[in-house]
């Protein structure tokens, strides 16, 4: 089962709901090309050129800067403990760093020429779901670095991914217009969701301990919401 909102009212809804904030926050933190809360809601990581940022957002205050990256950081993500921080960018490896302690970064992933477009760690912090307009999506061992699964292929570019409460799905999003679902523990397509119309940029599982809701977005303003409870591992 799938409810999908069409259109710019729904769009324009959300944009007048963050409108204010967006605002105050662009002239206060500058420009980014990613941006990510830490789980506490304390700190508001903020990719840029070449470094990542981390604000105490509140106060306005910046923490950090990360440097090391030499193209724009396009994606960065929290772990759900808090403890590690993640960027990307184009033709370099993943970089993991301490957003508390600050320093430099604390290992690099392998990477590839191709932009990496999202990132997502799995509950524990141990394994780091990476999208990759290359048409793959990768999950690596965040202490090794080392490819935990052959490499899961949409058949255009991986938009977005994200990892469901529980561990024990991995949703990703792409350019081929379908929202895939995997087993992260093999790699193998689980469920392919398929009702979009266009790039499908974004994916997103509910809070809820099982995620049994997953949300997508495409480029078309289509927003689909999927009943995930039919992907309760047996």
């Amino acid at each position: 089962m799938t409810s999908c909102l069409r259109g710019y009212a729904f769009y324009q809804a959300i944009t007048v709901a963050v409108g204010s904030f967006t605002r105050s926050s662009a002239e206060r933190f500058g420009s980014a090309c990613a941006v990510a809360f830490s789980p506490d809601g304390s700190q508001l990581a903020a990719g840029s050129d070449g470094a990542v940022k981390v604000w105490d957002w509140k106060e306005g205050q910046l923490l950090h800067t990360f440097r090391g990256h030499e193209k724009n950081v396009i994606s960065v993500a929290y772990s759900r403990d808090g403890r590690l921080l993640a960027s990307a960018c184009t033709g370099e490896g993943v970089k993991l760093w301490d957003p508390h302690a600050g320093g430099p970064p604390l290992r690099t992933l392998p990477g590839q020429r191709h932009p990496h477009s999202g990132l997502a760690f799995s509950p524990d912090g141990g394994r780091l779901g990476i999208a990759c307009l290359d048409h793959t999506l990768k999950l690596r061992d965040t202490t090794t670095g080392a490819l935990l699964t052959p490499p899961m292929v949409h058949t255009g570019t991986v938009e977005s991914v994200a990892f469901n409460p529980d561990g024990l799905r991995l949703a990703s999003a792409g350019d081929d217009k379908t929202v895939r679902l995997w087993d992260p523990e093999t790699g193998r397509e689980v469920l392919g969701l398929r009702g979009h119309t266009g790039r499908c940029g974004c994916v997103a599982f509910s809070p809820d301990p099982h995620g049994w809701r997953l949300a997508s977005a495409d480029i078309d303003g289509t927003i689909c919401v999927w009943d995930a409870t039919p992907l309760r591992p047996r």
